[in-house]
């Protein structure tokens, strides 16, 4: 015997490992290949025992005339370790599927990148390039499953639960316990002698894949339950208990009335039971938007609001009890001085230069910044520069002194520079005006990073610059000119949507519940004090009238390949020759979200980059 040659399913790590050790004169040449292309299309020598750690074995490079390619799903080629669809080209690709036209039609393509056969075969298979040119196989994109507005990837979760120690084999499933309510839950198998609890199991996973990727139960069981030809069979996987615990995990009970609320209201939320006050709501299946209707929930069941920032000091019921039981007595005067500005802890500690992030969201929250953070790894520090607060202000801030009051906040923790940090949305356009203002103070800012950034020149430039010229003929005071620019706005976007909403309509007029004359008024002229309440338009306000000023030092953008009109605004202002671009797949909202990992990716390269 010269080679074994592996193929039709993918060759776990250990198997491949166990081959060696006992016949390591015979290589593994590890294949992989669909029946509509003439079998296998990669071969991939494999002649040393895989090291530990390693999750799984590549299934090589196409052999002589065939190509392979990895794909989004608009049919475009995705960078470097990012995963995405198996196409195959070449002169071994498949002409279809006898008298079945409809299925040759969705699986055989035509070849945009000018292949031999001219068609390219639609895999249904995962994969990304290695950066040595290998492919990895990632499964099946019937696997890739989408919960809480993440896709995920089944088989990339098994294979770093397979490479754990003591794993012998796993799969993990998708549940649905109530419509809509999707969670995961990994089966395990483990090596003789080698059991560890599950506990350790979860921590050594949490370390390499995201919190939504992490499943939200553990079962144990002796043997995968297959089917007759030998298939793990998935219908025959047992039903986990929600409430039970893993490892060294311990169940602690609410202990006064606002502990016993907030479970019985995460209780309903979730769909889980029973929960403990040191149970954390990511893991038991909570994301940020449920993280919304919870905390309204909370503010109605307690009397008093609660920001979601909370939540990154800890997403325990026995935190947030105790943010509420805060009384007013601890509430200094500096501590409330201090909320024109407030700056977040997400991740403190470590040996490296804190980062610094605008998240853009003027409603609070953007928990997707936790995800952001723990993708930096547990040695870089992240702060969140939460966006500004104007309540109680007669005359709105500027930009330039919203920025100075973040660079405040910000030497709390860092008194001098250099400095590193970043904006997305409306808080990129921000963290340019801090970064200019501390250039212009003799500091360094390295990396400045702009995400997708508003431009400097916004769609309500020309308009505020109308209003206040109007204002200023009737010798109004800069606190009416910017209630005036409040209105128009409001007027300007109620008219869109309804215009919007008039394109829409199939009914007929009269169909709507009657409105009253007043309650109409008060619904399209709105008092000021409400107009104040909406951050974002008075953001609207301040962007508008911002005057900025060219900054010399380096800046990274990244920019989005759906939505790539973004970047023009900046064109006037920014000397490009001082610049870095990254390209991040989806639009402004998918890139912070589905493909929230790549972005992390691209962040922690430019932070290490500078270091």
């Amino acid at each position: 015997l010269r080679w074994m040659i592996p193929t039709g399913e993918a060759l776990p790590v250990e198997l491949s490992r166990r081959w060696l050790e006992q016949y390591p004169q015979i290589p593994l040449l590890n294949a992989y290949g669909p029946t509509e292309c003439s079998d296998d299309v990669t071969h991939q020598v494999i002649d040393q025992p895989p090291d530990e750690g390693v999750r799984s074995v590549p299934i090589g490079k196409a052999v002589p005339n065939m190509r392979l390619y990895v794909l989004d799903r608009w049919q475009q080629p995705v960078p470097i370790g990012t995963s995405g669809e198996l196409y195959v080209g070449g002169i071994g690709v498949g002409r279809g599927y006898l008298g079945d036209e409809e299925r040759t039609r969705q699986a055989f393509l035509s070849d945009p990148f000018g292949g031999a056969s001219g068609r390219l075969y639609r895999t249904g298979d995962l994969g990304r390039y290695l950066e040595d040119g290998a492919l990895e196989f990632l499964g099946r994109r019937d696997q890739q499953v989408k919960i809480r507005g993440y896709r995920i990837e089944l088989g990339e979760i098994e294979e770093v639960l397979r490479a754990q120690e003591g794993v012998r084999d796993v799969i993990v499933a998708v549940r649905e316990d109530s419509p809509g309510a999707h969670w995961l839950v990994a089966y395990v198998v483990w090596k003789e002698g080698e059991k560890r609890t599950l506990e350790e199991l979860k921590r050594g996973v949490k370390e390499q894949v995201p919190v939504y990727m992490v499943p939200g139960a553990f079962v144990e069981l002796e043997a995968l339950p297959l089917t007759g030809n030998g298939k793990v069979d998935r219908k025959a996987l047992p039903e986990p208990e929600r409430g039970s615990r893993e490892g060294g995990e311990t169940y602690v009970a609410a202990r006064g009335e606002v502990e016993r609320k907030l479970v019985g209201i995460w209780e309903e939320m979730l769909g889980v039971k029973p929960i403990g006050i040191r149970d954390d709501f990511f893991e038991l299946g909570g994301d940020s938007l449920l993280a919304v209707r919870v905390f309204g929930r909370i503010e109605k069941a307690c009397g008093k609001r609660v920001e979601l920032s909370v939540l990154f000091g800890g997403a325990t019921v026995e935190r947030i009890a105790e943010e509420i039981e805060k009384g007013e007595e601890e509430q200094g005067e500096e501590e409330h001085e201090e909320t024109r500005a407030p700056l977040v802890t997400v991740q403190a500690g470590g040996s490296r230069r804190p980062f610094f992030f605008l998240h853009g969201q003027w409603e609070g929250g953007a928990l997707y910044s936790l995800e952001l953070a723990h993708a930096l790894g547990p040695e870089q520090p992240f702060y969140l520069l939460e966006p500004y607060r104007f309540e109680g202000l007669k005359v709105l801030s500027t930009l330039e002194e919203v920025a100075a009051e973040h660079i405040r906040a910000m030497r709390r923790v860092q008194p001098e520079g250099p400095y590193q940090f970043g904006g997305w949305c409306n808080g990129g356009l921000i963290a340019y005006e801090m970064a200019r203002q501390l250039w212009a103070q003799g500091q360094t800012v390295d990396p400045l990073v702009l995400m997708d950034s508003d431009a400097p020149a916004p769609r309500f430039k020309w308009d505020r610059r109308v209003v206040v010229g109007l204002c200023r003929l009737l010798q109004l005071g800069p606190d009416k000119q910017a209630d005036w620019f409040l209105t128009y706005r409001h007027l300007r976007l109620a008219f869109h949507y309804w215009r919007l909403e008039k394109k829409q309509q199939h009914e007929p007029a009269g169909q709507d519940e009657p409105v009253s004359r007043l309650t109409g008024l008060r619904a399209i002229f709105p008092a000021s004090a409400t107009l104040r309440q909406d951050w974002i338009a008075i953001y609207d306000w301040i962007a508008a009238g911002y005057m900025p000023h060219l900054y010399s030092g380096k800046i990274t953008f990244f920019w989005t390949e759906e939505e790539p009109w973004r970047r023009k605004g900046w064109r006037k202002l920014i000397r490009w020759r001082n610049v870095d671009s990254h390209i991040i797949p989806g639009d402004h909202m998918t890139s912070r979200t589905r493909y929230l990992p790549v972005l992390a990716e691209h962040l922690r390269q430019c932070i290490d980059k500078v270091r």
